[in-house]
């Protein structure tokens, strides 16, 4: 073989190596993409073998499942869905809340080994007060937390165990699962109930939210404290506790009508 014929044979070798490298290998390494994703997302093979739901007390473990197992069953584009290695669970977290106000928060364990899922969830429990508006035109009340959230409608006789607050403001409740009142502010209310009973063995039946903002504490006795929102709350709760002590003492309260601490640095009362 002359040594020209050689020198065209490697390049002709050269092209063909060149051209492989260029077209053939990427195609063929998408391909094993495409089929190692088609083998995890794409089968049944790694779907979870089982849902398991811990944490729950009131909200039902079947209902739990049934929002929760679309995100592994559900194709998208037709193709993929999840399985115990990829799924979203900030979005099974955000539909488990939407679907269940009681649910604070939800988390997910996985053994993949076994293909379990366990779904940890944490309920709201524990009631703070009891919120009370017109949505619709339509009285209803609804049990709050204490981060101010309305998961569930109270029950009539709630409102003697717990403080109630009556809203006639504007803002009102569109659906249960949202919240309806500041925590701070929820806070320094239930710091009013407390003050009251402390200072003077005074319930409180209920406090009201009226416009534009005033806050008017209703007691068992009959009589009303008076504040504001638009200036700190605990500030006007001092004066309170200062104006029981020193100026209506127990045996003075009979026939008081109200007390008012919408005045900065002022407190005044008024007999019927």
């Amino acid at each position: 073989m002359s040594k020209s014929r050689l020198r065209r044979l490697r390049k002709k070798e050269q092209v063909v190596f060149k051209f492989l490298l260029r077209f053939i290998w990427p195609a063929f390494f998408a391909f094993a993409v495409f089929a190692f994703g088609l083998f995890f997302w794409g089968t049944s093979r790694f779907d979870p073998s089982v849902i398991k739901i811990e944490g729950n007390k009131r909200v039902k473990a079947e209902e739990i499942v049934v929002v929760v197992k679309p995100f592994f069953t559900d194709k998208h584009m037709f193709l993929f869905s999840g399985n115990v290695f990829i799924f979203n669970h900030k979005g099974a977290r955000a539909r488990l809340m939407e679907f269940f106000p009681r649910i604070a928060d939800a988390s997910f364990k996985v053994d993949w080994h076994m293909r379990e899922v366990t779904v940890l969830v944490e309920e709201r429990t524990k009631t703070a007060a009891i919120w009370c508006g017109s949505p619709a035109g339509i009285d209803a009340c609804y049990n709050i937390d204490e981060d101010g959230v309305a998961f569930e409608e109270a029950l009539p006789s709630q409102g003697l165990l717990l403080l109630t607050v009556k809203n006639e403001r504007d803002q009102d409740l569109k659906q249960i699962g949202e919240a309806v009142i500041d925590k701070d502010f929820l806070t320094q209310l239930i710091r009013i109930r407390d003050v009251l009973k402390e200072t003077s063995q005074v319930g409180v039946s209920r406090i009201i939210l009226e416009k534009p903002d005033e806050v008017v504490a209703e007691t068992l006795e009959g009589w009303r404290v008076i504040f504001v929102d638009s200036r700190p709350i605990q500030d006007q709760i001092v004066a309170l506790r200062e104006i029981l002590k020193a100026q209506i003492p127990k045996e003075k309260r009979a026939g008081l009508d109200y007390i008012d601490l919408r005045v900065s640095e002022r407190a005044y009362y008024k007999y019927k």
